[in-house]
């Protein structure tokens, strides 16, 4: 199958993930990232792109490409690079009850923040003009960190700030999706001066990308008007959380994690999620993701907790940067293993497992597929086991001979 030569290919074959990154590249008047009829943001093209600017987009774009860390000593096949894994929670108890995963990840960037690290963290918080939709927003307290804290399932564009950020001088943070910082990760490695702008990339295990219609199928569900939404979170507020909504008339509404989630979003996800080969962040310097409890069958039990994180510390400066978070005791931590991890995450583990036979899959239906690595998806897909791949095989052939028709 050839590969995809060109923004526009990689638009028209449903692949973009929806980064931001062509924006930032070629320009916002060039390629604006704009919701689309199905709900996930786009590139739109307003005119033709520069042809280098093009080819920069083209080598970073996680619908082209996936570039996996170099495997070594600490690169585990389902977990990626693997320095330290804790569980872990904020000190800070008004942080770890607001927050979605008990507040790791954000006490991780007001350590930033507060040891002068960073001058501010780029991340994302609600839209307040489309309180159901995200916007990139430059957090610089710890204060703003709290008030932009919590999940947010619905698309974001977070890289199509990247070249502001580049002009404004300041430090960053960078927090994303595992596909914004593997874009970001390989716009580094072209760019020795990347670091300098944007010293920490930090992610978090991801489930993937539904569209905004996801959340409007839960306004509808609460019979709320999207006019009337004053306030919408995804999560937070306890752990894991309800989906909720507060109106404009005083009124709050709200929907269990395991509904919100389980049975509406993760039924509007993106094509290019299905067949994700990094949902668990490994170009981060340090990912998060829930630690979920376990129930008396070894399964994750998703009931109501005091919140806590899985926290892997990836590379060298992640990893020492968990330890100063340890050392001033704004993160609670314990030591676990892959096993343990494996429990609390099943459907992290066996993601990347299946990526191999849903690529196949496309082929065989004509469909373009990103330039993904296949020795180490070969691998992992061995670990499945046959029956595992064949249902996820079909499932992707049905759906992709569908969308030839």
């Amino acid at each position: 199958m050839s590969k995809l030569n060109s923004i526009q290919e990689v638009i028209d074959s449903n692949l973009c993930c929806g980064c931001g990154l062509c924006e930032s590249v070629a320009g916002r008047n060039v390629l604006p990232m704009k919701y689309d009829s199905s709900g996930f943001l786009r590139p739109h093209v307003q005119q033709e792109p520069d042809p280098n600017a093009e080819q920069l987009v083209l080598q970073a774009c996680p619908a082209v490409n996936a570039n996996f860390p170099l495997e070594n000593e600490i690169y585990d096949l389902t977990w990626g690079p693997v320095r330290s894994m804790r569980l872990a929670y904020a000190s800070d108890a008004a942080l770890r009850l607001k927050a979605s995963s008990g507040g790791a990840l954000s006490a991780i960037l007001c350590q930033l923040l507060s040891g002068g690290e960073i001058d501010a963290v780029f991340h994302v918080g609600a839209d307040p003009n489309l309180p159901i939709g995200n916007q990139n927003v430059i957090s610089d307290s710890a204060h703003a960190v709290a008030d932009n804290s919590g999940s947010r399932y619905c698309p974001s564009a977070p890289l199509a700030g990247l070249s502001r950020l580049r002009r404004d001088g300041r430090r960053f943070a960078l927090v994303g999706k595992p596909c914004d910082i593997a874009a970001a990760h390989a716009l580094e490695i072209s760019d020795p001066d990347f670091r300098s702008h944007f010293p920490y990339l930090i992610s978090f295990f991801c489930g993937g990308i539904p569209s905004i219609a996801g959340a409007r199928r839960i306004l509808s569900e609460l019979e709320v008007p999207e006019s009337d939404v004053a306030e919408f979170r995804y999560r937070g507020n306890g752990w894991p959380g309800k989906a909720s909504v507060s109106t404009k008339s005083g009124v709050t509404r709200s929907m269990s994690y395991s509904r919100s989630w389980g049975e509406i979003l993760n039924r509007h996800l993106q094509l290019r999620c299905k067949i994700c080969p990094d949902s668990t962040g490994e170009s981060a310097d340090i990912v998060c993701a829930d630690g979920w409890h376990l129930d008396e069958n070894d399964n994750p039990d998703f009931g109501e907790h005091e919140g806590r994180s899985i926290v892997i510390g990836r590379t060298e400066r992640g990893e020492a940067l968990l330890e100063r978070c340890v050392s001033d005791c704004s993160l609670i931590c314990e030591p676990i293993d892959a096993a343990h991890l494996a429990k609390m995450q099943p459907f992290q583990a066996k993601r990347k497992q299946l990526v191999f036979s849903r690529l196949v899959a496309m082929k065989l239906c004509g469909l373009k597929t990103p330039d993904f690595p296949l020795r180490p998806l070969l691998r992992a897909a061995r670990r499945a086991g046959l029956i595992a791949n064949l249902r996820s095989f079909g499932g992707m052939l049905v759906r992709a001979l569908r969308s030839r028709r």
